[in-house]
């Protein structure tokens, strides 16, 4: 039996027969399988309706009220968020950049600030963020508790 066959079965597009019906849905109960419909949908609109917020530190109080709020904020839109914390450190960061382009996020909100140490490349940060959607976000007073 063909994939297409066990796909129209499985959606219910197209005619089959009722023995090839069972046959499949057979299948599919042994497997384990289960529609999902999300991930159909995703496919079809090229949109997976999550973001992915990497965060300096989510130890850090305002990040960790950023990231609520965030949460909060893309809920009432029906939007999934995939929170990274990066820990201050740079390689981090590029890590959980890559997994956020790998779990195929419609954009990022980056608090990114800048490195401490003179000479710190940012280069690789400003070349993963080019592949999505990218919004900075970053305290903008002196006195956010910055760790």
């Amino acid at each position: 039996m063909s994939a297409a066959t066990a796909s129209r079965v499985l959606t219910g597009a197209g005619p089959t027969s009722e023995a090839t019906r069972t046959r499949v849905r057979q299948a599919a109960d042994e497997l384990g399988y289960r529609v999902n419909k999300e991930v159909a949908r995703s496919l079809r609109t090229q949109r997976s309706d999550t973001i992915g917020p990497l965060i300096p530190d989510v130890r850090n109080p305002f990040f960790a009220e950023l990231t609520y709020v965030i949460e909060q904020a893309a809920g009432e839109h029906g939007i999934a968020i995939i929170t990274m914390s990066a820990d201050e450190r740079e390689d981090r960061q590029v890590q959980a950049l890559r997994t956020l382009a790998k779990q195929q996020v419609d954009g990022l909100i980056v608090a990114h600030r800048a490195s401490r140490r003179p000479g710190t490349p940012t280069s690789r940060w400003s070349m993963l963020t080019a592949e999505l959607p990218a919004t900075p976000c970053a305290p903008t007073t002196p006195t956010a508790p910055l760790r």
